[in-house]
């Protein structure tokens, strides 16, 4: 029965942490399969570079498979695991998410960031519950029997634990990272250093935490039990490091946006200011066409009341208007636009420029044709 479940458990505990990978990948890089999500989750999403959902479930089975394969091998230690997946993982998603290079980067860092941290946790756990579980070894008469059981126990507590933990240290990321946000090699460089502090502390801990010494190991933390006590808290700080650099993230995306807005009002406003600039100029120059109309009509009338039609013929010889300067045509509908419109055109022919022209808008520029 203890066999069973310590299989069951073992399969549940592989697919947490390919379940973990999958989630930081979904939270960090927009994926086809959550298109409908990714829009909410996204102020723009390009279409042509999102992540499709073959190469992302391709990717899932991948992992599932390689963790899988190394869960069941009995001597496979925690970082050759961990390198199995990213030396497996990397090479994939380098290749086939081209347009997500350091999102994939900083994902697979921050997954093994968080499996690497969780286990100066769950020791300090495992250690306490293990005194806890084998009080009793000294009376019982079954000793094996009893040491198998409480074992069994003790390793299906440990992936409840693990799920636990990684659960709960997933939710501020997930609070933070609402929305997708590219991440620009300047960013990855201050976002990795946790992680790697994190990867690398554990790893050494995890080769010196048995040493043999002429065929006697040595338990480290039998010989320093405050490392039952400073390694945790030291993972706490590593993970409130990740914290603070996501935090510190999420402004400097915000700060970028804000920035990028103010430069695009800016340009509506400047845009704006030639609008009015060039319709009060168009506005004058067809008054002043105007003018000269009426100017002209008026000789014309005077010297048709007086009969001199040979002075009026020769008046109208010499009369020159640019007829081109007030011949208007209705691109949009919008007399102001039409009136730029129209004056743009009539530059270009007046230069012998060919121009071709086409106009589009809608409801979210705020015209109404």
């Amino acid at each position: 029965m203890i066999k069973q479940l310590l299989s069951i458990f073992g399969y549940l505990g592989v697919f947490a942490k390919v379940t973990v990978f999958l989630y930081l990948f979904y939270l960090f890089i927009p994926v086809e399969l959550f298109i409908k999500k990714a829009h909410n989750r996204c102020n723009y999403i390009n279409q042509d570079v999102l992540v499709k959902k073959e190469d992302f479930l391709s990717l899932a089975i991948i992992v599932t498979i390689v963790q899988l394969l190394l869960w069941q091998i009995p001597a496979t230690t925690f970082p050759i695991s961990a390198l199995g997946i990213i030396g497996v993982a990397v090479p994939y998603t380098l290749v086939r998410f081209k347009g997500y290079i350091t999102e994939t980067i900083y994902v697979i860092s921050l997954w093994w960031c968080l499996r690497s941290v969780s286990f100066f946790l769950i020791n300090t756990l495992t250690d306490w519950f293990s005194d806890y579980l084998l009080k009793d070894i000294l009376t019982v008469s079954n000793i094996e029997e009893y040491v198998e059981v409480r074992t069994g126990i003790l390793q299906i507590s440990v992936e409840l634990m693990y799920v636990c933990i990684i659960v709960l240290a997933l939710m501020p990321i997930r609070k933070i990272i609402k929305t997708y946000e590219p991440i620009d090699w300047n960013d990855l460089t201050y976002l990795l250093v946790p992680n790697v502090l994190g990867i690398l502390i554990t790893w050494i801990m995890i080769s010196i935490i048995i040493i043999v010494v002429d065929g006697t190991p040595f338990i480290l933390m039998e010989q320093k039990p405050e490392l039952l006590f400073i390694l945790p808290v030291l993972a706490v700080l590593i993970y409130l490091g990740e914290i603070a650099a996501l935090l510190r993230f999420k402004k400097s995306q915000e700060a970028k946006r804000a920035q990028q807005l103010y430069f695009t009002e800016h340009l509506e406003k400047e845009a704006i200011e030639n609008r009015l600039q060039e319709t009060t100029r168009v506005n004058e120059q067809v008054r002043s066409v105007k003018h000269e109309i009426v100017n002209h009509f008026a000789n014309i009338k005077g010297l048709v009341d007086e009969g001199k039609y040979d002075a009026l013929a020769e008046y109208i010889d010499r009369l020159d208007i640019d007829i081109t300067s007030i011949d208007t045509t209705s691109y949009t509908g919008n007399v102001i636009i039409d009136v730029i419109l129209n004056d743009k055109v009539a530059r270009a022919k007046a230069l012998d420029v060919a121009i071709n022209l086409s106009v589009g808008f809608d409801d979210a520029w705020g015209i109404q044709a």
